[in-house]
């Protein structure tokens, strides 16, 4: 998973709840790098803050799709309004989450958009 996320704090609660869950995370601090680590490396998802440096979260969103990213990427942001939901899902979002998060409906949006969870190998059953 790629977490695009300014906030250091955020950073290690998020990476924290993800990696007790199994997940590899990877941080991108601002904007630009997200666009260029998610263009490079093999993410299942890409969980987007929308207040970044450098280049915004739904900039770097814009840039992903139009670069032919096709896995899902979640927004993050502290608005809740219905008017940003919908802003972040027409800058190419598939999801949209307000902070603080909710650390059961972050793995819970990921087990949706994602096969994340879902890779458990079925217990074993001989004829």
């Amino acid at each position: 998973m790629l977490l695009a996320e300014d906030s250091t704090d955020n950073q290690l609660l998020v990476r924290l709840v993800l990696t007790k869950q199994g997940a590899t995370v990877d941080i991108a601090k601002n904007g630009v790098e997200a666009l260029k680590m998610g263009m490079n490396g093999n993410y299942d998802i890409v969980l987007m803050d929308i207040q970044m440096p450098e280049m915004d979260g739904y900039e770097a969103t814009r840039a992903l799709r139009e670069a032919g990213f096709k896995k899902p990427i979640v927004a993050l942001t502290a608005h809740a309004m219905p008017e940003e939901r919908a802003r972040t899902l027409a800058a190419g979002c598939d999801g949209h989450m307000t902070k603080p998060l909710n650390q059961t409906e972050l793995i819970e949006i990921i087990k949706r958009l994602t096969s994340f969870g879902k890779n458990q190998a079925e217990p074993r059953r001989d004829h």
